[in-house]
């Protein structure tokens, strides 16, 4: 298997993802499904409100720039603003001034060169050799060689355990070899996902061997990956010249790149948390792309300002469970969980209960302005070809069946079910997560009778206290989650517990699934497996999704013409193919 490209290719779209780590968990023996109810009649889907969707299509700039600086505001980091995502998944910043082996085309859903001008996979499907594009500069001088990206190899092997995809770099990083320009990985079996994981969809990055080693210490098994700070270095069409935590990137575009030179001579990221602060600095001049919610988007427009929707509905809303099955009762911590037939959480009847008590129609008009489509599997988009468009259907919005299903579970009334908790925090992509909390919880006991307590807390200490024990057993957690079509591995890819902030892998039902997943051989085995693993998080209704939903940018209509594709997860992470009126 290999990928050669027949002509020279500039276009790579940085499409990389905070990935959010999913989880799932099970469900024992249950009774059988009460009758249902006459059905309750629903409406057809709204169309989403007319917005200047720009096609994803990211094209180099022509030869006249227009110079000066792009300012962006986006909402403050929410997990880390770090110069190398190693520290932990942080902010888009990075994107900017480093570059990966391979690239993503987020209008083809398909893998284009990087810094690797080809990847092979050997005959047994052992081994992917990478050819390095040559003459490639560093920001500080020097070019990208073999040595560099075998160094980088080892560099993802010591990240915070709390990092993106860390559980999976030992399977493809622990044998790498140079051979003149190529660059050789073994891995224990065969392991088709290799690319995947090589490329802008994830974090990591390429980074130059020698500039590193003069900053970080290679001690102990997680290195200190926040002395990059200190002078960071890449290859991107950006330089880094300043970054102040929490506060602000400054950019220098870098002429010539080989990839892309920017329209802009310099770029400013000014984080800032409060959205109307954001829409005022639009107003002003201050800012000339802002990230939006969804309900701010006719603001903006009144204002004399574009907005630009992402082409897909890719931010799922979907809500955790954390009361399932997380894991067989011989597993120790951190998530000694097992069934527990007194939790209603445990009880399938009860979560179908909560599922039909969703009003998804309602709450895409009302909280997220249209720009959204129901669904009920939050980690596929209906493009991507493991989609079970047979089989996983959107529960209607149907009070009666909801309570059937309620007193099948034995809580007729709400009577019985105890203390239940609805965790709720503030995500930048998902404003509007403290007003979706409310509407669901104040839906529940209107039509149920059942009662969550809303507890306001930070999302990522949330994760990691509730699922190291029984503590998280009457808790359900919304999460907004950013995907990409046609890489759903991407986000299902498994964990192991570490931190005790995954579920997904401890089913006894999909980590055989997953193990198997980790070393498919072709694309067909890859969509197989996922197929399974949606299949059974659907039927269990392990996750209750309410709808997916569209990321939005307010521009500068006088400055900014066309952005070639966003979405939240990376909606920083491709400015250098904004176009500018000609």
């Amino acid at each position: 298997m290999s990928w050669k490209p027949g002509r020279s290719v500039l276009l790579a779209l940085v499409a990389g993802l905070t990935v959010a780590l999913v989880a799932a968990c099970s469900s024992a023996e249950e009774p059988a499904a009460p009758a249902a109810p006459a059905p309750t009649a629903t409406s057809a889907p709204s169309a989403a409100p007319t917005a200047t969707t720009v096609p994803p299509t990211a094209t180099p700039s022509g030869p006249t720039r227009t110079g000066g600086t792009l300012t962006v505001s986006d909402a403050q980091p929410t997990i880390a603003d770090a110069i190398l995502f190693q520290v932990l998944a942080s902010s888009q910043g990075p994107k900017l001034y480093l570059e990966y082996l391979i690239g993503y085309n987020a209008e083809t859903t398909a893998y284009e060169p990087q810094l690797a001008t080809a990847w092979e996979q050997s005959t047994d499907g052992r081994e992917w050799t990478y050819t390095i594009r040559e003459n490639v500069a560093w920001h500080n001088g020097g070019t990208v060689t073999p040595e560099d990206v075998k160094f980088s190899f080892d560099i993802w092997q010591h990240a915070n355990p709390a990092a993106p995809n860390y559980a999976e770099i030992e399977l493809f990083t622990s044998d790498v070899s140079v051979s003149g320009n190529t660059v050789t990985t073994k891995t224990a079996g065969p392991m088709f996902t290799v690319p995947y994981r090589t490329s802008s969809l994830t974090t990591n990055t390429i980074l130059p061997k020698a500039h590193f080693e003069s900053l970080v210490s290679k001690t102990g098994e997680i290195w200190p990956f926040q002395d990059y700070a200190e002078d960071p270095v890449g290859s991107g069409p950006y330089k880094l010249i300043e970054h102040k935590q929490g506060e602000r990137w400054k950019y220098e575009a870098v002429k010539d790149h080989w990839r892309v030179t920017p329209d802009f001579d310099a770029l400013e990221i000014i984080w800032v948390k409060e959205s109307s602060t954001r829409i005022a600095m639009l107003r002003t001049g201050a800012a000339d792309i802002i990230t939006i919610s969804r309900a701010q988007a006719k603001e903006v427009k009144d204002a004399g300002h574009n907005v630009i929707a992402s082409p897909l509905a890719d931010i799922s809303m979907y809500l955790w469970p954390f009361g399932q099955y997380h894991g067989p009762a011989t597993l120790t911590e951190p998530n000694p969980r097992v069934y527990d037939p007194t939790n209603p959480l445990d009880n399938l009847h009860f979560r179908k209960a909560l599922s039909y008590d969703i009003d998804r129609e309602t709450i895409i008009d009302v909280l997220f302005a249209g720009y959204g489509i129901p669904d009920t599997q939050g980690l596929f988009l209906k493009s991507d070809p493991a989609y079970n468009h047979d089989a996983w259907k959107v529960d209607p919005y149907d009070p009666p069946m909801a309570r059937e299903y309620l007193k099948a579970a034995g809580y007729e009334n709400g009577e019985g079910v105890g203390d239940l908790w609805f965790g709720s925090f503030v995500r930048g992509m998902a404003p509007e997560l403290q007003e979706y909390v409310e509407t669901l919880t104040q839906t529940w006991k209107k039509d149920l009778g059942v009662e969550f307590e809303i507890v306001l807390t930070e999302y990522s200490a949330l994760r990691q206290k509730q699922l190291r024990g029984r503590d998280g057993a009457r808790w359900i957690v919304p999460l907004p989650l950013s995907i990409f079509p046609d890489y759903s591995l991407g986000v299902l890819y498994t964990c192991h517990g570490y931190y005790g902030v995954c579920g997904v892998s401890e089913y006894p039902q999909t980590e055989a699934l997953f193990e198997e997943l980790r070393f498919v051989k072709t694309k067909a085995d890859e969509t197989r497996v996922l197929r399974e693993i949606g299949d059974f998080l659907y039927t269990g209704r392990h996750h209750l999704n309410c709808c997916m939903i569209q990321a939005l940018l307010g521009t500068n209509s006088a400055k900014i013409d066309s952005y070639a594709y966003i979405t939240h997860g990376a909606a920083l992470g491709a400015l250098e193919y904004v176009n500018v009126p000609r």
